[in-house]
């Protein structure tokens, strides 16, 4: 039976939203080479335990399976999306966790797992490229705009988050797929975060809600360091969300990926897909995707010291300043 040797390796809570949501997060292994650790704590929001479980070792592959990229000087097999070439351009240590000359800094961005078809996941791993790149442009460039109450008021009664002051923003400066980025807050303390990129805006707001009450559900079980968040800086946190001269430009999307309902601007030169799913492992798929023009990080300080070379903060200018404050959403 799938984790029968985890039980207490999991945190799981029975407390039901409104919506019948439940959350679970916890560690089913860790993964060392070379005295790296690679990440190994995995969560997720289900209706069940048994889809919470499901979700929660999708992430873990995730993760996993990029940690076991790390260090291998071999060729990876991946496509371009644009125009279906098959290329062996980069190197598989390149599309691990690592500071490299070509992608910048990389971690588990634009990677997803599943064992629905393979469309669905490709999609969600561009989505999760495209949310952190709309998340460097939202965090240094206050490019997106607020949602208005109107707007996020139904999902937040879903999702159970109406107890507390979310800050909600849309982010689209890069595809026709919104961005939203959700900053939860409680008695002025900043109590989670969460991010998501989807083909609809209400899809996009819903799954920021649910990233940030899994982070808030994590953060009550603050005795455990596993889970612990730490956002310091509190009240310049609120002010930025709070007063920052946020904008939404328009662009237009003219760069078409038909077989992902996708558009793009311009200036993304590629989007290109890799499986790297162990081919040990007998069910599961794992994709990642990534673009020479495109950050596959968080956008965090530290990981931008080391993504200069990428096409996206050398068109937007970004200069590091020591005294900005950092990217708390991940």
């Amino acid at each position: 039976m799938l984790f029968k040797d985890y039980s207490k390796n999991y945190v799981y809570t029975d407390k039901e939203m409104k919506n019948k949501l439940h959350i679970i997060s916890g560690s089913l292994s860790m993964r060392r080479s070379e005295n790296v650790v690679f990440p190994y704590i995995s969560s997720a929001a289900g209706k069940t335990e048994q889809l919470c479980l499901k979700k929660m070792y999708s992430e873990f592959l995730e993760r996993t399976d990029v940690g076991f990229l790390y260090n291998i000087s071999e060729n990876m097999t991946c496509v371009n999306l644009k125009n279906s070439k098959i290329t062996n351009d980069y190197l598989k240590s390149s599309l691990s966790y690592s500071k490299n000359s070509v992608l910048g800094c990389v971690d588990s961005t634009g990677t997803a797992a599943g064992n629905s078809d393979s469309t669905s996941i490709i999609k969600k791993s561009i989505s999760e490229l495209i949310e952190k790149n709309e998340l460097f442009l939202f965090w240094y460039f206050r490019s997106g705009r607020r949602l208005s109450k109107r707007e996020t008021n139904k999902f937040e009664l879903l999702c159970d988050m109406c107890n507390l002051k979310n800050y909600m923003f849309v982010s689209q400066n890069l595809s026709n797929w919104p961005t939203v980025i959700c900053i939860s807050v409680k008695d002025n303390n900043v109590v989670s975060t969460g991010i998501s990129c989807q083909e609809s805006l209400n899809k996009a707001i819903e799954g920021a809600l649910v990233e940030s009450k899994i982070g808030r559900t994590l953060n009550l079980y603050q005795s455990d360091t596993m889970y612990k968040y730490d956002f310091s800086d509190k009240e310049r946190i609120i002010d930025f969300v709070s007063n920052c001269n946020f904008k939404q430009r328009s662009y237009k999307f003219n760069k078409l990926y038909p077989d992902y309902n996708l558009k793009t601007v311009d200036w993304i030169s590629d989007i290109n897909i890799s499986f790297i799913g162990t081919r040990f492992r007998r069910s599961g798929k794992v994709v990642t995707a990534f673009s020479d023009s495109l950050l596959k990080c968080l956008p965090t300080k530290e990981n931008l010291r080391y993504s200069g070379s990428v096409s996206i903060v050398k068109r937007y200018n970004y200069i590091m300043d020591d005294s900005e404050m950092d990217c708390i959403v991940s």
